[in-house]
């Protein structure tokens, strides 16, 4: 996949995203390939996804990988956080949890803040509960790339 563009004055440039390496394990967090399918599904439009407020107590994270969270990290997190701005976490639902898997600093910031909720993109189904509140569905749109010069 390649992001393109077509404005000549445009100074971006595409890059091959299979060229990214993404690394799983040791450092990083291990590979969630049940993510990996929902994610793949909902890009192609084939399952909807929702944003949602949801109790932090519902939010399980894939594995018990604990990141070395920077200090520029915390620092950015917390102006969103307190802007009403928080990054959001991908999940999905299985066995009345929400798994996440994607953003484990943003995940254990909410709980270093003792925030009570998360914000959340909800990818697929899920079963409704008084503990979420969700928005309107949507599809995802493809992740985009730019290389900064």
């Amino acid at each position: 996949m390649t992001s393109d563009t077509t404005d000549p004055n445009d100074k971006r440039s595409s890059i091959n995203i299979d060229d990214i390496n993404i690394q799983f394990g040791g450092q990083h967090p291990p590979k969630d390939e049940e993510l990996m399918s929902i994610l793949k599904d909902a890009y192609q439009a084939k399952i909807k996804c929702r944003r949602a407020v949801v109790k932090l107590d519902l939010i399980q994270p894939f594995s018990d990988f604990k990141p070395e969270i920077s200090s520029k990290f915390r620092a950015d997190f917390l102006k969103g956080y307190l802007n009403l701005k928080p990054p959001e976490l991908f999940v999905y639902q299985k066995d009345n949890k929400f798994i996440m898997s994607d953003d484990y600093s943003s995940y254990y910031m909410y709980k270093e803040v003792q925030a009570e909720t998360a914000l959340c993109v909800i990818l697929g189904d899920f079963k409704k509960s008084s503990d979420i509140v969700t928005g309107p569905e949507f599809n995802l749109d493809p992740p985009t790339i730019e290389v900064a010069k």
